[in-house]
């Protein structure tokens, strides 16, 4: 046992940790994170913020406007 995980850790590699944070909004799973990161480049809360704002992610697959809305929750003011 070394304590860690060579998955991680070869995905860690070359993947900003602040990807992970993604992780932490309900209703994102790991699979929609790594489509944002890979495929449109959203590496942290703040891209995926601008991201909702000026629409960039409206129309990737998987991700439709019920999901955005989930996505854009925590940001939203009352």
């Amino acid at each position: 046992e070394t304590g860690t995980c060579s998955k991680l850790e070869e995905w860690g590699a070359g993947t900003p940790y602040s990807v992970l944070d993604l992780t932490e909004i309900p209703g994102i799973g790991a699979k929609t994170v790594g489509t944002l990161y890979r495929d449109h480049g959203i590496d942290s809360l703040e891209a995926l913020t601008k991201a909702i704002e000026n629409g960039t992610i409206s129309g990737i697959k998987g991700i439709g406007e019920k999901v955005i809305g989930n996505m854009g929750a925590p940001f939203r003011r009352s």
